[in-house]
């Protein structure tokens, strides 16, 4: 028997919270670390609303295509090589999220948009590569925690 359209919006807006929260956490973290390794006295409400914001939109990201293509192991392949294929992909479009972001954030700091995602990470490549990894690292514990 197929689960009724009620039972079905509810167990996925449960599955978007939860991940939402998750992710929350996770993002609002790495941003006061970063405040902290800065050293910013004031730390921005701003920076935390987007990361909550990144949050809802990436888990929802997350949600939607895992039921457009769920992980499905087939004969002879790895489950290691699609997490890490999935693990990639979410990460790349988690960056972007996050420049997008940062052109935002620039805008209503009267900064310019494009000046504002390339200013991300002071224009370090290192702080650049640190974020992927994070990202990756939360993503790859992500899908290894799911079912």
């Amino acid at each position: 028997m197929k689960p009724s359209r009620p039972y079905k919006f509810f167990s996925v807006f449960k599955k978007t919270l939860i991940l939402t929260i998750y992710l929350a956490v996770w993002l609002c973290a790495i941003t006061f670390y970063n405040f902290a390794v800065l050293h910013n006295s004031e730390l921005p409400h701003t920076s935390y609303v987007y990361s909550i914001l990144v949050a809802g939109i990436l888990a929802k990201f997350m949600i939607a295509g895992e039921e457009i293509a769920p992980l499905k192991v087939q004969d002879g392949s790895s489950l290691y090589w699609l997490i890490i294929r999935r693990t990639t992909i979410d990460t790349m479009f988690a960056l972007f999220l996050r420049f997008i972001f940062a052109g935002f954030e620039g805008l209503f700091n009267d900064q310019g948009f494009v000046e504002s995602m390339r200013g991300l990470g002071g224009g370090d490549f290192r702080h650049l590569l640190a974020m992927w990894i994070l990202f990756w690292l939360i993503f790859d514990s992500l899908l290894r925690m799911s079912p």
